[in-house]
């Protein structure tokens, strides 16, 4: 009896670990990076984004390069704008929040289009999530959650990528997560 029992959890735990650890449909499975993420050919990503593996990506959501926007504006799912709190106002920043390169500022950001602070970045349904990452208390990167429980990422003006988990783009580039927000889906 307790060995037909192991044995039914033994399964189970197999057929979780083929789904992967977020029990997403799809399981990326490539040992090299996909032809169109140029970015991993650089000589510095490595070094940059050590935990970042070509398995942890998923080569069919690769956009190409683009100057246009950021991965700030890229987790707020614009795409036709730079967001950054610059000075000088060369680049957009939204109405009424401080132009100042901080978690706050950045949080204040997300908020004027529906984002409000929550404490992980799990999956939950009907709920839309961005990752704030900061290095020594400094925003530098945002990240979007996907409806199957990844993340995408727009690597400056490099390509976007998705991401199985969001310790994929933790190192010394980027730091770590900082903050999590979230807003309700229509």
């Amino acid at each position: 009896m307790k060995i037909q029992f192991l044995q039914r959890v033994a399964e189970r735990c197999r057929r979780w670990l083929r789904r992967g650890l977020i029990g997403a449909a799809r399981r990326v499975t490539s040992r090299t990076w996909p032809q169109t993420f140029a970015l991993s050919r650089e000589p510095t990503f490595q070094r940059d984004f050590p935990n970042f593996k070509p398995h942890q990506c998923d080569p069919s959501s690769v956009s190409a390069a683009t100057p246009a926007y950021n991965c700030i504006a890229w987790a707020a799912s614009d795409v036709t704008r730079w967001w950054e709190p610059d000075p000088f106002f060369n680049f957009y920043w939204p109405a009424g929040v401080d132009r100042e390169y901080t978690v706050e500022a950045y949080a204040d950001a997300y908020r004027t289009i529906g984002y409000e602070p929550c404490r992980k970045g799990s999956l939950e349904i009907g709920v839309e999530k961005i990752a704030l990452f900061a290095l020594s208390g400094e925003p530098t990167h945002a990240a979007r959650q996907l409806s199957d429980g990844s993340w995408t990422s727009k690597f400056g003006r490099a390509e976007d990528i998705g991401h199985i988990t969001l310790a994929c783009v933790v190192g010394p580039q980027y730091g770590t997560v900082c903050t999590y927000m979230k807003r309700r889906t229509s």
